[in-house]
């Protein structure tokens, strides 16, 4: 109890690399001490000892900004939109994936990844195919990990199995894979 008080503690300090450990600190209680079960009751803890951070910070990046804050800002949104089931969060990375989508400049390069998985997690058999499209148009290294990436995010049970099918089939090769 005293690790998780301390946690919520260091999620209110200025220092992006502090609020990054705090981030990967609380993934790892989440997933060797909380069940599933118990998600919910977490999930509160979780969004009290992140969102200030992300008051702080901004979901998107500002002009001057100092680097770090761009590199654990994607991770900050994901650890509240999962592991603190902030609604808030996940809408808007929802509407910032279907920004990306429409026009990659539009959002910040910082948070792609991680809008997009966010975005997949709750996405439907239309964002699949648009996303499964794209892996296949493209050839760069770095858009084939990141559609992947996506492909595996989505967890409506049929798109799960979908994904897996595809990632298992000759469309996509074992060193993509």
């Amino acid at each position: 109890i005293a690790y998780l008080g301390s946690l919520a503690h260091f999620g209110a300090d200025p220092e992006p690399q502090v609020v990054a450990g705090v981030v990967s600190a609380l993934g790892m209680v989440r997933r060797l001490f909380v069940p599933d079960s118990s998600a919910a009751l977490f999930a509160p803890y979780a969004r009290r000892t992140l969102a200030p951070a992300l008051e702080r910070f901004g979901r998107e990046k500002r002009p001057g900004e100092d680097e770090a804050i761009g590199a654990m800002r994607g991770e900050l949104l994901g650890a509240l939109a999962r592991l603190g089931e902030d609604e808030q969060v996940a809408a808007f990375a929802r509407e910032a994936a279907a920004r990306y989508l429409a026009d990659p400049a539009s959002v910040d390069p910082g948070i792609v990844d991680a809008v997009l998985t966010l975005a997949a997690r709750k996405g439907d058999a239309a964002l699949f195919a648009d996303v499964q499209q794209r892996y296949q148009a493209t050839t760069v290294p770095l858009l084939k990990r990141r559609w992947l990436t996506t492909l595996g995010s989505f967890e409506d049970p049929a798109l799960e199995a979908k994904a897996l099918e595809y990632m298992l089939s000759d469309a996509v090769p074992p060193t993509e894979g």
